[in-house]
């Protein structure tokens, strides 16, 4: 099995990467999707404490998977409607095959990773802005911290430029909360510049990396403990202390971007296709000296057992993490 690698690197702001091909974000998109609530509610435009449309939980609830919705990754059902190549179901029958109606806990008394809650932050966000999930993106993100290649997948089509390509003819519109495309510069370049504190006020930038906590490891990820923020996987572990980031997954890849609290000044984000049982090639690999091995090794095990999949981590070293506490 051949190996592919595409690599981005931001370090003392300068860009180093293959910009010229796009890969899907799957739920690295709730970051983006985070960050543009939290703009939302520093222009008192959303209440990030407030009730939403009259049920028991906040927006803070939703973005932190502390609203106690129910999770539609979870339906057989909606993996054999995937797995044979039907329409996505709409809204509302999404909502009545999940039981949304039924909370698995009361809201701020538990935790349980939830796309159906993300799915009414992007519902917010538009009502909020009047546009629809990708030109909102774009006004209260993208644009701000100049990043301009990302666009939300619609239709099939759209994955077919992927890197990956699109060999299924997977259909975006099953990930509800919004399918983010873009080049492995540009997703690195968003964590990077979110976290410089270049788009949200302290306040709000000291919330979204303050963590929840949801317990121990969980390979493959590089920490020890770990938690969750507002859009954001936070977690310690070595060598390098605290890490931020986020995890995804679709049909045919699997992804990791985490950045590290030890220096903000340097980010590295490499893209693995088809991935050989040995993981010796990557050893050779020049990012591989920004990171421990164990951790990347750690990372490369998802796709190796998972088949010809992708593995994806991104990891920043932040130099002092004061500036991410705030």
């Amino acid at each position: 099995m051949s190996l592919r690698i595409v690599t981005a690197a931001v370090q003392d702001n300068v860009v180093e990467g293959d910009n010229t091909v796009c890969v899907p974000w799957w739920s690295y998109t709730k970051t983006a999707l985070a960050a543009a609530a939290l703009v939302l509610v520093s222009e008192n435009r959303l209440d990030l404490d407030a009730p939403v449309r009259g049920r028991s939980f906040t927006l803070r609830h939703l973005l932190q998977h502390r609203a106690g919705l129910p999770e539609y990754g979870h339906l057989t059902a909606y993996h054999a409607a995937v797995k044979a190549g039907e329409t996505p179901w709409s809204v509302p029958e999404m909502l009545q095959h999940v039981r949304a109606d039924t909370l698995v806990f009361e809201p701020g008394h538990g935790w349980a990773y939830s796309n159906v809650g993300y799915l009414l932050v992007r519902e917010l966000i538009e009502e909020a802005t009047g546009m629809s999930i990708g030109p909102a993106l774009h006004r209260l993100v993208f644009s701000p911290l100049d990043i301009l290649d990302t666009k939300i997948a619609s239709v099939p089509a759209d994955l077919d430029a992927t890197v990956w390509g699109n060999r299924t003819r997977y259909h975006p519109g099953w990930v509800y909360h919004g399918l983010l495309i873009g080049t492995a510069v540009s997703a690195a370049l968003l964590l990077h510049r979110l976290l410089e504190g270049r788009l949200l006020p302290p306040i709000l930038l000291s919330a979204m990396v303050a963590p929840y906590p949801v317990g121990g490891p969980i390979p493959p990820r590089p920490w020890q403990t770990c938690g969750y923020g507002l859009g954001l996987m936070v977690g310690v572990g070595d060598p390098h202390g605290r890490y931020f980031g986020h995890s995804g997954a679709g049909p045919m890849e699997a992804l990791r971007r985490f950045t590290n609290a030890e220096d903000v000044n340097a980010t590295v984000l490499p893209l693995l296709s088809r991935l050989r049982k040995s993981l010796k090639p990557l050893n050779a690999v020049r990012w591989l000296s920004l990171i421990n091995h164990d951790v990347a090794q750690a990372q490369y095990s998802v796709g190796v057992r998972r088949g010809p999949r992708v593995g994806m981590m991104k990891l920043s070293r932040c130099a002092d993490e004061r500036r991410l506490r705030l």
